[in-house]
């Protein structure tokens, strides 16, 4: 059987756990300023790699912009495109409905001549 203590060592007269990690940790900061202090420890320049993030953003949004842009032509073009598509479609209609218009005109005028030849006869 195991037996859990709440304190760091078996002899009772120690810190309990939480206590004693938090002197640890204390403890082990001030070795890392003090060394930071000597410059015996060389920390990483975050602003730098705040910098390069920045530019990267910048970049990725231009790129963004450029590519809306772009979409954005294209579909324009399109667009233009279909409507030239539709005004011939309405040309296409418009000269049909003049034939089919010449046709009965010619249709009625045929028979109007066949019903005139018929009463004369």
């Amino acid at each position: 059987m195991i037996r859990v203590s709440k304190y760091c060592y078996e002899h009772g007269k120690s810190l309990p756990n939480k206590v004693s990690l938090m002197v640890g940790k204390r403890v082990l900061h001030g070795y890392v300023w003090e060394y930071q202090g000597n410059r015996a420890i060389e920390t990483p320049d975050i602003g730098d790699k705040l910098s390069d993030f920045g530019d990267e953003m910048w970049d990725f949004k231009k790129e963004m912009k450029k590519g809306q842009e772009d979409i954005k032509k294209e579909l324009e073009k399109g667009l233009e495109e279909m409507k030239n598509q539709i005004q011939g479609v309405h040309r296409m209609i418009g000269e049909v409905n003049g034939d089919v218009r010449r046709t009965i005109d010619e249709v009625e005028s045929e028979v109007q001549e066949k019903i005139e030849e018929e009463k004369s006869e």
